[in-house]
């Protein structure tokens, strides 16, 4: 259901977007090119420009265990109309074979971090090694701004503070529609959002039928060096009302960034998040440390704070304590090679367990090489790896889409 929503909102978005382009466009010489080599289609006139390109992922994943592929396909699309209007959106379909983590969380959530609900392909050994699944997702905007006002209406996820896991609002939970408006002066901003999540009641056909709409509101002070911010948040029904704090401290390449939450179904003080590190023109490394406490999403087994069952912020939860480092590199500006590098420790009751060592995912490494063939396009070449205590590695070889915008927003301290 709600992917089948998603996909509704972003071709009514796109919709939109080519009659805006054809009235733009009326009066006004109108070309268009094809390329394989830059963006794959571009139409553009004197007032408007709407840039097409494919996404495409192909992995294959192997280890002493088991072997599959983690297979999508799909098209992302910019759009920019007159000076005020930006637009853009994205339609992804994927199959893909799951690493014991993912397994896991399919397992206990019926959802994918990023993505929502799935649909097995493989029902008859579905509790089993390897897993896999059948997805799509659906992500655009539509964006208008004069002045110090702006406004969008999104498929998507809000982000909220600077670390690089944000606690209640991250850029990697599963899209939702959403209102906002926006005030900037100088570098003050304030905001205000009308969201609606998907919840967690289950009617006939496994479909998710209850909807919770929330309403957040954010304002704060940033600048390169320094930056803070307040967030405040309410969903209607279930109900449940947070509270976070984030900022930042930037100085000759160094920065500090942190995060502080609590909630109305919290029982056991605040949850926090802190990091460290520098950030050069090339590489970036540093630490993170994340401390989730009991009700920080929710009340019990209830995640209110989330949704398609994922909370919108630490994928795994309440009561979750992770420490991790990690170190990323690109060659140049204009970067061909991206390396990249992370180890820590995790420890949360539902993915670790004394009782079986199979189920304790308390300690993971992984990273990845990657070789770009195509910055308009956003795909490389990759190898990849990841391990958890307990687990076989899981090596990738393959095409990925994502790597360089993924990378530029790691940048951001």
């Amino acid at each position: 259901m709600m992917i089948t929503q998603n996909l509704k909102l972003m071709i009514r978005l796109f919709l939109s977007v080519v009659v805006l382009f054809i009235c733009a466009s009326l009066q006004a010489q109108i070309s268009t090119t094809y390329s394989l080599r830059h963006h794959a289609i571009t139409f553009k006139s004197d007032r408007a420009e709407i840039v097409v390109d494919p996404a495409i992922t192909f992995k294959y994943l192997c280890s002493d265990s088991y072997s599959g592929v983690d297979n999508m396909r799909g098209a992302t699309f910019t759009a920019k109309i007159d000076s005020n209007f930006t637009a853009g959106g994205a339609l992804f379909e994927r199959q893909s074979t799951l690493s014991p983590f993912l397994s896991e969380f399919a397992l206990q959530t019926s959802s994918m971090p990023g993505w929502g609900r799935f649909k097995r392909l493989d029902n008859e050994t579905w509790g089993e090694n390897p897993r896999t699944i059948d997805i799509a997702r659906a992500m655009g905007f539509l964006a208008w701004s004069k002045n110090r006002l702006s406004t969008k209406i999104e498929i998507g996820a809000q982000r909220f503070g600077w670390n690089k896991s944000p606690l209640m609002l991250s850029h990697e939970d599963v899209p939702y529609p959403s209102l906002q408006f926006e005030w900037t002066k100088s570098n003050f901003f304030v905001d205000l959002s009308l969201n609606q999540w998907v919840g967690s009641k289950e009617g006939s056909s496994d479909i998710l039928i209850n909807l919770n709409k929330a309403i957040l509101s954010s304002t704060g002070f940033s600048n390169e060096h320094f930056a803070i911010a307040l967030l405040i948040g309410h969903t209607l029904e279930p109900s449940i009302s947070i509270v976070s704090m984030a900022g930042r401290i930037v100085k000759n390449g160094g920065f500090i960034n942190y995060e502080a939450a609590t909630s109305s179904t919290s029982t056991s003080g605040p949850s926090y998040q802190i990091g460290a590190g520098y950030n050069g023109n090339q590489f970036r490394t540093g630490l993170n440390l994340i401390r989730t406490k009991d009700g920080l999403y929710g009340d019990g087994e209830e995640m209110v704070w989330s949704n398609a069952m994922i909370p919108l912020g630490v994928i795994t939860g309440n009561n979750t304590k992770m420490s991790t480092v990690y170190f990323t590199f690109k060659n140049s500006d204009s970067a061909k090679w991206y390396f990249t590098c992370e180890a820590g420790t995790f420890s949360n009751a539902h993915y670790n367990s004394n009782d079986n060592l199979n189920d304790d995912f308390s300690r993971f490494t992984k990273g990845s090489i990657t070789r770009v063939f195509s910055p308009d396009w956003d795909m490389a070449l990759t190898l990849s790896v990841e391990a958890f205590k307990g687990h076989d590695p899981m090596l990738g070889i393959g095409v990925v889409h994502g790597i360089v915008r993924g990378f530029d927003e790691l940048l951001i301290p």
